[in-house]
C-alpha cells in the first residue's frame, strides 16, 4: 500500500522543516522524518483525538488535502475553525448537590 502524504511538518527532533506528515494504512495520521539528521523519528496518533489534533495543527497540508475533514473523521476542531465539536454538546450549568447523610453503624462497639 503507496503512503498517503497530508502535508508536512517540522520535526520536533532535529528540526527538519520537511517531516511527511501521512495517513497509515487504518487512516490515523502520523509523522515521519526521512531526511533529517534524526534518522527516521516517527511520531504515530494511534487514532487519539487528542494527538490527531495536535498534529494537524502543526501540519502544512498539501495540495488538495482538506484537513479538515480528516479532523472531522477524528471529531477534532482545528485551531482557527469555527464550527464546534459536535460530539461535545455545550456543558449545562451544574448546581450543587445537596451531601448525602453519614450511613448509619449498627453492632456492637467493643473499645
Amino acid at each position: 500500500m503507496a503512503k498517503r502524504l497530508i502535508g508536512h511538518a517540522t520535526c520536533p527532533d532535529c528540526g527538519h522543516p520537511d517531516a511527511e506528515v501521512a495517513l497509515d494504512k487504518s487512516g490515523n495520521p502520523y509523522r515521519v522524518c526521512i531526511l533529517g539528521e534524526c534518522d527516521g523519528s516517527q511520531h504515530f496518533t494511534h487514532g487519539k483525538p487528542a494527538r490527531v489534533k495536535n498534529l494537524l495543527a502543526k501540519t502544512r497540508p498539501v495540495e488538495g488535502v482538506d484537513l479538515a475533514a480528516i479532523a472531522k473523521k477524528f471529531n477534532v476542531t482545528l485551531p482557527g475553525s469555527s464550527s464546534p465539536d459536535p460530539a461535545r454538546p455545550p456543558a449545562a450549568p451544574s448546581s450543587p448537590k445537596p451531601a448525602a447523610p453519614a450511613p448509619k453503624r449498627s453492632g456492637l462497639l467493643i473499645g
